[in-house]
């Protein structure tokens, strides 16, 4: 042959993204990194410098919304994660 290969014919198997049922730790990486950067984006929002270049009421809305996505990502990460997983606790009389 001339360099070339003939392509080899796909496997029964999906793609990596759909093939496992659970979660990957890339997955749960990902979520804890955005999470990460959603609170260094707060972090940022309620600094000085931050007040400063946002006027008005416009900081602390940011900084809200920034905190409800963040323990967004939290809930999703914990019940995503299989260690971190809330057991269900049974009502005591």
């Amino acid at each position: 042959m001339n360099g070339t290969a003939a392509p080899r014919a796909r496997s029964g198997s999906p793609a990596p993204s759909c093939a496992a049922p659970g979660v990957t730790r890339a997955v749960l990486g990902e979520l804890k990194q955005a999470r990460r950067k959603m609170i260094a984006f707060s972090h940022r929002i309620r600094s000085l410098n931050g007040r400063r270049s946002i006027h008005g009421d416009t900081g602390p809305k940011l900084a809200a919304a920034g905190d409800d996505i963040s323990k967004d990502l939290k809930t999703l990460r914990d019940s995503l994660h299989p260690a971190r997983k809330q057991k269900v606790r049974l009502a005591s009389p």
